[in-house]
């Protein structure tokens, strides 16, 4: 069996033997990585691969050293430095240092851009920063980013359509914030526009 790792076929492959352990190619056949893996998971690709072998979870580069070992039960998604994982039912963000950046205390964490997560607590949905600090309050139901306009929408309670400024549009029952320039989120600077139904008011968190 084959599988490809990504979309572009230079990415490479996971090929799995007749003992059904699993390992890695590229596509001019070398061996990446041995077939001796019950599993290989969530991958960077070309950089780091999370792999289980004997029961254990792991984090290896492409040289096969280990990175991270039993500090997580579930990798959800690599980007960077940053490891979001899921321990004990729930989910926090850790470096490649095994350093907690992100508590594990949350239902869901989404990376949005830079260091800014859309994440779940109590049923509700807010906005993170990588320390944690809070950028959008968690009374929503739903929190989706639109990456064609770089807004994230969220949907809060059913209120009646209301007046909106000049050149702004609004649907029905939802709330839209706008993250500025990537300047300035590059700069860790992370600003909101928060449209309400009724009023508009500026909120800037540095």
């Amino acid at each position: 069996e084959i599988i490809a790792l990504g979309t572009n076929y230079k990415d490479g492959y996971i090929v799995v033997n007749n003992d059904n352990k699993k390992g890695i190619i590229n596509f001019y056949k070398e061996q990446l990585l041995d077939n001796i893996y019950d599993e290989i998971g969530q991958v960077e690709l070309g950089k780091l691969y999370t792999v289980k072998q004997d029961g254990v979870l792991k984090i290896i580069n492409q040289n096969k050293e280990v990175i991270l070992e039993n500090k997580f039960d579930e990798v959800v998604d690599i980007e960077g430095q940053s490891i979001i994982c899921k321990k004990d039912g729930k989910i926090g963000v850790i470096n490649l240092s095994a350093e907690q950046k992100i508590p594990f205390e949350y239902d869901e964490i989404t990376q949005i851009w830079d260091d800014n997560y859309i994440a779940k607590k109590n049923e509700k949905y807010g906005v993170i920063n990588i320390n944690n600090e809070e950028k959008v309050p968690f009374e929503y139901r739903s929190i989706i980013r639109r990456e064609e306009t770089d807004f994230i929408e969220a949907d809060k309670t059913k209120k009646p359509a209301g007046l909106f400024p000049t050149g702004f549009s609004l649907l029905p029952y939802t709330e839209l914030f706008l993250f500025v320039t990537a300047v300035e989120l590059v700069n860790s600077t992370c600003s909101v526009y928060k449209f309400h139904l009724t009023s508009v008011e500026w909120v800037r968190s540095v």
